[in-house]
């Protein structure tokens, strides 16, 4: 578990989160934003390596005597599917190869993408190019049948790999994690 490590002037006054994720990644604090109002950026850390999410946090509360916040990605949360039957389903196997060829499909349309903990997230002056005609719906119900099981996303990228069509998609809805604080130190 780590923490947040306040820095520079303005910097966020509630010391150390750790994440309730099933990856139970660190969270420390950057450098604080110097428009005034503006949520302070913070990094969600991976244990035991070296991969980071960069997150804003959006708010944070007391209970019980524990501090907790609200985070959200400062890069465009990303998911890796595959059309089947005519929907756009996540793919689960996230494997190092899938994950470069996406990497390098990307990087074709200035595109980013990024292996963040958590989630894949995606920058780059090409996100700002993807029209609206790319939407597609993400599906994540079984066999399509609720609609609470699906969320907007824009097409990033289209590849073949190993056979099959697979498609980086940029996912619309807002994510948070949330973060409870922590003791200082490590």
């Amino acid at each position: 578990i780590g923490l947040i490590v306040p820095h520079g002037p303005a910097a966020c006054p509630f010391g150390a989160f750790a994440v309730n994720s099933r990856l139970w990644p660190a969270v420390m604090q950057h450098e604080a934003d110097p428009f005034p109002g503006e949520a302070p950026e913070v990094e969600l850390m991976e244990p035991d390596s070296d991969r980071i999410l960069p997150c804003y946090m959006a708010a944070s509360l007391e209970h019980d005597g524990e501090t907790f916040a609200a985070l959200y990605p400062v890069d465009a949360p990303v998911s890796i599917a595959q059309e089947v039957d005519g929907r756009l389903i996540p793919l689960d196997d996230e494997s190092s190869e899938l994950l470069e060829a996406c990497i390098k499909a990307c990087a074709q349309r200035s595109i980013e993408l990024l292996a963040t903990p958590v989630v894949l997230t995606a920058a780059g002056s090409g996100l700002e190019l993807i029209e609206d005609e790319s939407m597609r719906s993400l599906e994540y119900g079984a066999d399509g049948e609720d609609d609470d099981e699906s969320e907007e996303a824009l097409v990033i990228a289209q590849l073949t790999h190993k056979g099959r069509e697979v498609t980086v998609v940029q996912t619309l809805d807002p994510l948070y994690v949330v973060g409870k604080q922590v003791q200082e130190g490590r």
